[in-house]
């Protein structure tokens, strides 16, 4: 999810989320620290990505579609870590030859905000 700076709408939304719900929810989530996805590339070069039942890949690789999915995109280093994400991502289903619809759903979105006039 793309954020608008300045979107009186994007800003509605938000307090509208905040009221349904005390704890935090996905419009406030943002990507982890730089370190945290340092920890999660050296975990894709220890483990095999390869087996389609690992218990340490398999639900790093959905922790990582679902970060692509949820989190938001507001500033420069938000989209860095999204394409660092994608970039994990893609080295996983490269090996394992899987099919991950938030990558492509996040490339298609980046590609669309970047060519918008």
């Amino acid at each position: 999810r793309f954020c608008n700076e300045g979107s009186d709408a994007m800003e509605e939304e938000e307090e509208e989320a905040k009221g349904r719900s005390s704890d935090s929810n996905s419009s406030s989530r943002s990507y982890p620290p730089a370190r945290d996805l340092l920890i999660l590339q050296l975990i894709v070069i220890l483990f095999p990505v390869s087996d389609f039942k690992h218990n340490i890949t398999v639900p790093l690789m959905h922790l990582l579609a679902e970060m692509l999915h949820t989190a938001s995109v507001c500033t420069d280093r938000d989209f860095l870590a999204a394409i660092f994400v994608c970039r994990l991502l893609l080295s996983c289903i490269c090996k394992s030859k899987r099919y991950v619809p938030e990558l492509v759903g996040f490339v298609c979105e980046a590609l669309r905000l970047g060519f918008a006039p």
